[in-house]
């Protein structure tokens, strides 16, 4: 929830959300924010590997890139392609 208000009050050029948050899941955030802003491009990080479902279910919620957060570099690559308005989902 504080995801959802964070982004009305300080409308950022790039979101990038966990997977696994309290009270509701990055995808679930993710949503709520496409509903206001659906130019702000979002990027997905999760612990776990970004299987193909994973890559489908973010992007259904509007996410532009979904990254494994221990590939580090992957996370610099997606940012870099989001605010270049280009997709980035890591492998």
């Amino acid at each position: 929830m504080e995801a959802v208000e964070k982004v009305e009050v300080f409308t950022p050029d790039l979101a990038i959300l966990d997977l696994g948050m309290p009270i509701m899941n990055g995808v679930q955030a993710a949503r709520e924010i496409a509903r206001a802003n659906p130019r702000l491009p979002m990027l997905l990080i999760s612990i776990q590997e970004v299987s193909e479902q994973l890559a489908d279910a973010a992007r259904d919620a509007g996410f532009m890139g979904a990254v494994t957060k221990s590939r580090g570099h992957e996370i610099v690559e997606a940012v870099e392609a989001l605010v270049g308005n280009q997709l980035f989902f890591g492998s």
